[in-house]
């Protein structure tokens, strides 16, 4: 699996968004846009978008890269339905466990 230098999961790590996370991963891969793209089975110009907040990753997308990276898929899925209520301005926090 994959070594994240930040903290996720708990109250402490919430301020970084799902596209904060890829980031992360992308360079924790030592890789280009191009090379993670292709990682995680998207575009370039898809993962920019991405990156860019300029669009929204579904649950499943989430937990397809997740696993594509090595990472739990429960983190990536909770990180982008948290992001959805944050970006609501809703004050919850979203659990997400494997069944």
């Amino acid at each position: 699996g994959m070594v994240v230098p930040i903290e996720v999961g708990s109250g402490a790590g919430d301020f970084f968004s799902f596209e904060d996370l890829m980031e992360t991963f992308r360079g924790c891969e030592d890789k280009d846009e191009r090379e993670f793209a292709e990682v995680l089975g998207v575009s370039e110009s898809y993962l920019r978008d991405v990156e860019a907040r300029r669009v929204v990753v579904s649950s499943s997308e989430a937990a397809d890269w997740a696993r594509a990276v090595g990472y739990p898929a429960t983190e990536l899925v909770r990180r982008v339905l948290q992001d959805l209520l944050d970006e609501a301005g809703l004050e919850m926090r979203v659990s997400v466990e494997a069944v």
